[in-house]
């Protein structure tokens, strides 16, 4: 079985944005041990996910600081 996970974020304009950001194979279930997922796949879910949110975080923090806060230009 093949499972992708889409990361969904909706910015400040309100526009949904989606990704695909993994992708996890598992066997078929043949025994107890094939259930869920495994914990490399769990460590790679997360790294995915955190590469994704801060990658949005400091695109967010640099487009802002590039703003002036005396005369609102670049």
């Amino acid at each position: 079985m093949q499972w992708t996970l889409k990361l969904e974020r909706i910015d400040e304009e309100g526009v949904l944005q989606s990704r695909a950001i993994g992708h996890i194979e598992r066997p078929e279930l043949a025994s107890e041990a094939d259930l869920g997922l495994t914990h490399e796949d769990g460590k790679y879910l997360i790294r995915q996910i955190q590469t994704e949110v801060t990658c949005d975080q400091v695109q967010a923090f640099i487009a802002k600081a590039r703003i002036c806060s005396s005369c609102d230009r670049a």
